[in-house]
């Protein structure tokens, strides 16, 4: 428990005379302490009472010189010196400007409630300091002298201040306690108690409610290459997606690193959230640029629904979540999906981590091999003998098993796309084909090498590639990245700029399996051309 002894060491307060006593009531007033009097019988201010909210939030309130005029006044006690008696003093007013007023009342002329508190039968000294029409603090004695009545505002005042510091280092103390530190958003303790509450509100309404988890794929790699800076940059950017995609009633939690939760109370439509979800982060937010470099990402996310009187505890809740994120993760991450569906889908997530499991191996155990497939030029070489010209290969990906033979990698290349390790599998077919080609060394032949669609987005993929080209010694013109016109034109626009970019390196693009959609490509030449 903080005492106003801890609350006077944290904040010193130095006050000998009465002009420094005026002096900090004007600095707390410029520091936005003092909120807007309404004044009404239900707000009442007792003898001696100062009537103010305090408040951090306001914005800071000008200083005039009057409020300089006012201490003078005061301290020099003008004006009330010139009333030594009741009858002379009572409704007179005695100082008056736009932002300040000072005045006596008679008894009679305050509310039955100020009388009733009072319990006096004499005037009133008020004291009011007024903004743009709006009263900020107000104050009332019963009328003594001056100087009486400002020793005893002075004591009240440094009551109030202890008050107000006291406050707000608990305040402070709470937001450590309850906030994460960099999002402020709910931290996981605070979290679970929010949870616990809605829990027991749900039931006693008999009204479920969703609570979703959501895990952003790969954010260690965002971490580990591009430092910690841009990390928390990133995951800030992210929590303000959050804020910014829900209501302020929602409970929204850090949870862990990379780990967010959100409970939406009285809701109860887990299709349509997921959806939501699903367009948020595929569509709307699915990169950040953060000093001027553009970060890809996606989530893995899981919903459950709490339904009334189910007696599950907030801990068998979140364990619900995030098992349906892991096997979100498990079947190629950047999906939503609701705990009910992931026991839909356990033979085909079996399937998958086997193959997943398989392939991982096979990388490890250095298995992952290319064989050359020749792209043969028919054509009569401008005669009518007809010649076959081979100046071109193709590399083609190839498992070996343990017993030595070959197996095709199609359904592989689909677990690692989904399971997002593609990229390292691409990386491997490039540099394993370039070594054997520059083995044969015959610098003349043109090499074309599969890559996947989902590298049409990743600038770092391009570098890695030039980089293991160059240490090569092939001319980049001698390399043909080959990419599905599938891929391609299901986002044309990342499609184009990944050309571009392949081009101003020296390298060229084609386009396998051309032809399925012709009105598409046709678009996607024309954004190309463009």
């Amino acid at each position: 428990m903080l005492d106003s002894n801890a609350a006077m060491m944290q904040h010193p307060i130095n006050i000998n005379n009465i002009n420094e006593i005026f002096m900090t009531v004007r600095n707390y007033i410029a520091e936005g302490y003092f909120m807007p009097l309404l004044k009404d019988d239900r707000k009442v201010v007792k003898a001696l009472d100062l009537n103010y909210e305090l408040s951090q939030n306001i914005s800071k309130v000008p200083i005039k010189s009057q409020l300089q005029d006012l201490i003078n006044m005061l301290i020099e006690g003008k004006g009330c010196k010139d009333f030594p008696s009741y009858e002379q003093c009572k409704m007179t007013t005695i100082y008056n400007s736009p932002e300040f007023k000072i005045y006596f009342t008679d008894n009679n002329d305050i509310s039955m409630i100020e009388r009733h508190h009072l319990r006096v039968h004499r005037s009133v000294l008020n004291l009011s300091y007024f903004l743009e029409n709006k009263e900020y603090f107000y104050a009332h004695t019963v009328y003594m002298s001056i100087m009486e009545n400002i020793m005893i505002l002075r004591d009240f005042i440094l009551k109030r201040v202890n008050e107000f510091h006291i406050k707000t280092m608990a305040s402070e103390i709470d937001i450590i306690k309850n906030r994460d530190k960099l999002t402020g958003l709910y931290s996981k303790d605070r979290f679970l108690i929010e949870l616990e509450d809605i829990i027991i509100q749900s039931d006693f309404n008999r009204a479920g409610f969703l609570i979703i988890g959501l895990n952003i794929d790969s954010f260690k790699f965002i971490n580990d290459s591009l430092g910690y800076q841009i990390g928390n940059e990133f995951l800030l950017r992210f929590s303000n997606v959050l804020k910014y995609s829900f209501k302020q009633t929602d409970i929204i939690s850090r949870f862990g690193k990379d780990e967010f939760f959100i409970v939406l109370s009285g809701f109860t439509d887990e299709n349509s959230i997921i959806l939501r979800l699903k367009n948020m982060f595929k569509q709307q937010y699915k990169q950040f640029t953060l000093k001027e470099i553009p970060i890809s990402f996606s989530v893995s996310g899981g919903v459950y629904l709490y339904k009334s009187g189910s007696k599950i505890t907030s801990t068998d809740i979140i364990s619900k979540v995030e098992e349906t994120i892991k096997w979100v993760k498990e079947l190629g991450g950047n999906n939503i999906m609701n705990y009910n569906e992931i026991y839909k889908h356990a033979e085909e997530r079996n399937k998958k981590i086997e193959l997943k499991n398989y392939l991982l191996t096979a990388i490890k155990e250095d298995r992952i091999v290319p064989v050359f497939q020749p792209i043969i030029n028919l054509g009569n070489n401008g005669s009518n003998n007809k010649h076959w010209n081979i100046n071109k290969y193709e590399a083609l990906m190839r498992i070996e098993d343990e017993n030595g033979d070959l197996i095709l990698p199609y359904e592989y290349i689909k677990i690692a796309e989904e399971f997002s390790f593609i990229e390292n599998i691409d990386l491997i077919m490039i540099e394993k084909s370039l070594k054997l080609v520059k083995n044969e060394g015959n610098g003349n032949i043109i090499l074309n090498l599969n890559i996947s669609g989902k590298e049409l987005d990743s600038l770092d993929f391009i570098n890695k590639a030039e980089k293991l080209v160059k240490d090569s010694g092939i001319p980049p013109k001698n390399i043909i990245f080959e990419v599905t016109e599938t891929a391609a034109i299901n986002d044309i626009e990342s499609a184009a700029r990944f050309i571009k970019t392949l081009k101003s390196k020296g390298f060229k693009f084609a386009l396998d399996d051309f032809g399925i959609g012709f009105e598409t490509v046709q678009n996607f030449v024309s954004i190309l051309y463009n």
